[in-house]
């Protein structure tokens, strides 16, 4: 079992969590939405912070899905807010 970097254990609260194949090749990535709206991806093997973003355009946190959204071969995330729909 792998253990979470510093940063992850900071987290309050994620609202959305999800497996992505980010890189292509090699093990999925994690991909995690926190309430205070940044999208956190870790990496498969080790759990360490590949990259962080705040979704700036939302009013809150909510789910979040990896799907092929282009052409490039690896998931793009979608990121949307709780009261969605």
């Amino acid at each position: 079992m792998k253990s979470a970097g510093a940063d992850v254990k900071d987290w309050k609260y994620y609202v959305g969590l999800a497996a992505a194949d980010l890189i292509k090749g090699g093990p999925m990535e994690i991909v995690a939405f926190t309430d205070d709206k940044t999208i956190h991806a870790l990496g498969g093997a080790d759990l360490k912070t590949l990259w962080k973003a705040t979704a700036t355009g939302l009013s809150t946190a909510g789910p979040i899905v990896a799907a092929h959204l282009d052409q490039d071969g690896d998931h793009d995330i979608a990121a949307v807010q709780r009261d969605f729909g």
